[in-house]
């Protein structure tokens, strides 16, 4: 191998197996059974989602096929889901409210919730082909905004009070996505003789935004 090679390989390893999951749905339930953590495992129609590269693997199928798969991540933070759904369909107690505004005190209640429904994602060789939608949202509250939500605009103490809401933000945003990816093995490959391979992955999107919003 030449100089060239040389340098040209190193420069592909170090930018390699970059996750291409942004603004486009996993259509792969093992991805989250994976929490996420599936970058180097995707595989077949996964590949368009998460690695590329993987299309042109030698251990990839020839053809697979996903319709219609749906996943979604959220959580919250101090005040966590296990917190809420320990009360759900019952009256909230006053004290308990109280006890959750104190977790949050001078810092931020924040949340986060991340979806989408992958419409089609196939394969066939070494192209994959996904369509999907996805929506995203976010927000950080401060303990007066985090107080109105719980106990109203009367506030924890029944007199209605100003709230500061100052430093509270929220933002949401839904889209759809198409992407077609390819990949090719490399020519020349330093690690073949330890067994591995090596494959370049390119994915090319058209992302049409559905809505936007933002409060602050």
């Amino acid at each position: 191998m030449n100089r060239f090679h040389g340098i040209l390989a190193a420069g592909l390893l170090a930018s390699s197996a970059i996750s291409l999951q942004a603004q486009l749905p996993s259509a792969s339930a093992r991805a989250f059974g994976m929490a996420n953590n599936y970058t180097a495992a995707a595989n077949g129609y996964d590949a368009v989602a998460w690695n590329p590269a993987a299309l042109a693997m030698p251990d990839r199928p020839f053809f697979s096929l996903n319709l219609l798969s749906t996943g979604a991540v959220t959580g919250l933070d101090p005040v966590s889901l296990g917190d809420i759904n320990g009360y759900s369909g019952q009256l909230i107690p006053t004290a308990v409210k109280e006890s959750w505004l104190q977790k949050i005190g001078t810092g931020r209640e924040r949340g986060r919730a991340d979806g989408g429904v992958s419409l089609l994602a196939l394969n066939v060789g070494s192209v994959g082909f996904q369509i999907g939608t996805s929506a995203a949202g976010i927000a950080n509250l401060n303990q007066d905004a985090s107080e109105a939500i719980l106990f109203g605009n009367a506030g924890r103490t029944g007199t209605a009070k100003d709230f500061q809401f100052a430093g509270s933000s929220a933002s949401g945003s839904s889209f759809v996505t198409g992407a077609l990816s390819y990949a090719m093995p490399l020519p020349f490959n330093p690690l073949s003789m330890l067994g591995e391979h090596l494959a370049l992955g390119v994915t090319a999107k058209y992302v049409n935004g559905g809505a936007i919003v933002r409060a602050q």
